[in-house]
């Protein structure tokens, strides 16, 4: 009878080493893609906020009369480094719907690249006047909608961190939940 009582013990802590083993790595497993998925939230909300700032600085450059101000605007601007960041962004995405919004962002961008460079004509025509009606008018509008499509992606991202920050927080709690049921079913197996 104890043998048999001793037995069970043995298999019961057999499984839950192994379920314990099982659930460590998982635990592992989620805890990468978390730490990715905060990589990814960070670069996309610094992404956002690089391109807010470069697009105002845009916005001045090309609707301005005032040379030394357009020039000292072309001089801050960020293009190489929000490219670094845009490309580490875009290596990170993994679900169609975050490729969804970069195709859409990739529009967005193309249209006010297209109105940049009619206000660019105008400026190095001496049309100051044109240049500016055309920012106000339609490259505005534009930048407004291409950092509106980065920030629902940014907003994606940190959306995706917090459901997965969800899970881990309850697969922590079912793995203690696990172990604390083995000890104790284990400590009911000892009694007679």
């Amino acid at each position: 009878m104890w043998a048999l009582i001793l037995g069970l013990i043995i298999a019961l802590v057999v499984v839950l080493g192994g379920l314990l083993v099982y659930l460590q790595n998982l635990n592992a497993s989620v805890s990468q893609e978390l730490e990715l998925m905060q990589k990814r939230a960070t670069l996309s909300t610094q992404w956002h906020g690089m391109v807010s700032l470069d697009a105002t600085r845009l916005v001045v450059q090309m609707g301005t009369s005032d040379e030394a101000m357009s020039q000292l605007m072309d001089q801050e601007m960020g293009t190489a480094a929000i490219t670094e960041v845009q490309k580490q962004v875009v290596a990170l995405v993994n679900t169609p719907e975050g490729r969804a919004l970069l195709e859409k962002i990739a529009i967005a961008r193309q249209q006010a690249l297209g109105t940049v460079a009619k206000a660019a004509a105008f400026r190095q025509q001496q049309d100051i006047e044109s240049a500016s009606a055309i920012v106000k008018t339609t490259l505005r509008p534009q930048i407004d909608a291409y950092v509106q499509e980065i920030q629902n992606f940014a907003a994606l991202q940190e959306k995706h961190r917090d459901q997965l920050r969800k899970s881990c927080k309850t697969l922590r709690n079912v793995w203690y939940m696990s172990a604390c049921n083995g000890i104790l079913t284990g400590h009911e197996a000892k009694q007679p």
